[in-house]
């Protein structure tokens, strides 16, 4: 089964890493003045929804093996990227994993890269010149292949 993730308004990280300002994941330096940066949904502390606490008992490196493991396409378009979008998530949380959703997206595949690459089972596939709509996305060619069980995004999709 393979999943796509279209341009979330922001990602899980396994880590209290987050993206510095080059784009490279590490240490949070706004951890004190942001304090709920990790926890759910933006990351594993704190109170869970039962399903991922029972995913998560065999430990968050099982969990993230696993979803490294997934056959899974990160789907988003190049212009997924105003920073005051209306559905956009604005908290600090969110903002700490970048300015807006194509951001967001690359930062969080780096960030899967550098952790997992050996066993990482997932791509990063873009819709040029899409923002934030479905049709423009999901329709376009790497939107197709992705929907539709292509091995690789038509002109290789673009690499963050």
């Amino acid at each position: 089964m393979r999943y796509v993730v279209g341009s979330p308004s922001s990602y899980l990280y396994f880590s209290d890493d987050r993206p510095g300002p080059d784009g490279e994941s590490g240490s949070f330096t706004e951890a004190a003045t942001c304090t709920n940066f990790n926890r759910w949904p933006y990351g594993l502390a704190g109170t869970m929804p039962r399903y991922i606490e029972a995913a998560a008992r065999g430990g968050v490196a099982t969990m993230e093996r696993r979803y490294a493991g997934l056959d899974l396409v990160y789907l988003v378009g190049t212009a997924d990227n105003d920073p005051n979008h209306w559905e956009l998530d604005k908290s600090c949380a969110a903002e700490a994993k970048g300015p807006n959703r194509y951001a967001r997206a690359v930062n969080f595949f780096r960030y899967m890269q550098a952790r997992d690459a050996a066993i990482l089972k997932q791509r990063f596939w873009t819709a040029p010149n899409a923002g934030h709509d479905e049709r423009s996305v999901f329709g376009s060619p790497c939107g197709r292949a992705a929907l539709f069980d292509e091995a690789d995004c038509p002109g290789g999709g673009d690499k963050p």
